[in-house]
């Protein structure tokens, strides 16, 4: 089977894509991207290409840019003619998909990472003949809902833990978050009852700031391309709830502490949060009640009680999938 795969927009979106990709076999794929998006960066550089803007509001307030797009599949027909089916990961391009779906009549399959469909899986959903969905929750007996995690899943590989002491991640982000750097700070000066490591990824504007808090247990890191790598060392993360996030930390059996942005579209972050807070998978702290006391204490808390941390690690185990894009392909196939 050739799939054209559409994933736009952020780390969110296009990780999962590139896992769905990388972990699937006996199967031909084309990644059509933005010419300026996110995931150009990621993918090869002779990838074809959409030279159209990335916003739905930029083609209502110009519809001249529906002529534009439609000129741009047009100079990619004889790629999109062969494909046999095509599976969107979100983002605007989903509405593209959709658009693709009906000029060249191929098949539309479309995933969501958050526990709530995004607009554009939302407009798409109603040409779409399955939609895979991250959380159980989200299927709300739709018929045309599948219940089968995030492919991020599939490149997690648990190794056994060999270390000292008590290890911590702390990151805002891919974009950091300069309000919530401030709290790490204080964090970073109190006295832990235990021995802790802290992680900290600061991001390339305040990692000059941070070096002074630098020391045997302090780790102070601009970025860390390789998250999965970092994360299979540690015991306890405080992140915000981005949905590839959040796949990773099922993935791992991670107890986290998850502080939603405030500042995304249809507050998808605390939707995500809470569908493993209520379960009792995550420690959920809204970013007006987070301060460097109220982490203190959660911290304090999750690295002294055992049982309270065995307990996290025991109801993620009920949100973690197995083999997600064998799964996701099994259905393409059979359809």
């Amino acid at each position: 089977m050739h799939i054209l795969i559409l994933a736009s927009g952020s780390g969110g979106h296009v990780y999962p894509a590139i896992s769905f990709m990388k972990n699937s076999s006996n199967h031909t794929f084309t990644y059509l991207t933005i010419k300026n998006g996110f995931e150009r960066k990621l993918v090869s550089e002779d990838s074809p290409y959409l030279d159209v803007k990335n916003q739905l509001k930029s083609y209502l307030k110009n519809p001249v840019e529906f002529f534009k797009l439609k000129r741009e599949l047009k100079r990619n027909k004889d790629i999109l003619e062969k494909v046999d089916a095509i599976l969107c990961f979100g983002g605007f391009v989903s509405f593209i998909g959709l658009l693709i779906s009906f000029k060249f009549h191929k098949p539309l399959y479309l995933h969501e990472q958050n526990l709530n469909l995004g607009d554009a899986n939302k407009f798409a959903r109603f040409r779409a003949k399955k939609i895979f969905v991250s959380f159980s929750s989200t299927v709300k007996e739709n018929p045309k809902m599948i219940y089968v995690g995030n492919p991020r899943m599939d490149d997690v590989i648990i190794n056994k833990k060999d270390h000292l002491g008590f290890n911590i991640l702390f990151f805002a982000g891919s974009l950091s978050s300069s309000s919530l750097n401030k709290i790490i700070k204080g964090l970073l000066m109190k006295n832990y009852s235990k021995k802790i490591n802290l992680y900290v990824i600061t991001g390339e504007k305040e990692y000059k700031d941070f070096l002074p808090f630098s020391k045997n247990n302090v780790n102070i890191l601009a970025y860390q391309k390789d998250m999965i790598a970092l994360m299979r060392d540690m015991d306890l993360v405080i992140m915000r709830a981005g949905a590839t996030s959040i796949a990773e930390v099922i993935a791992f059996n991670l107890p986290s502490i998850l502080i939603p942005s405030p500042n995304v579209k249809h507050n998808h972050q605390y939707e995500n949060a809470h569908e493993l807070a209520k379960n009792n998978a995550a420690v959920l702290i809204e970013e007006k009640d987070c301060t460097s006391e109220v982490l203190y204490q959660e911290i304090e808390m999750l690295s002294r009680d055992y049982s309270k941390y065995l307990d996290i690690k025991h109801n993620l185990k009920k949100f973690k999938k197995e083999n997600v894009s064998q799964t996701i392909l099994k259905v393409m196939t059979n359809e």
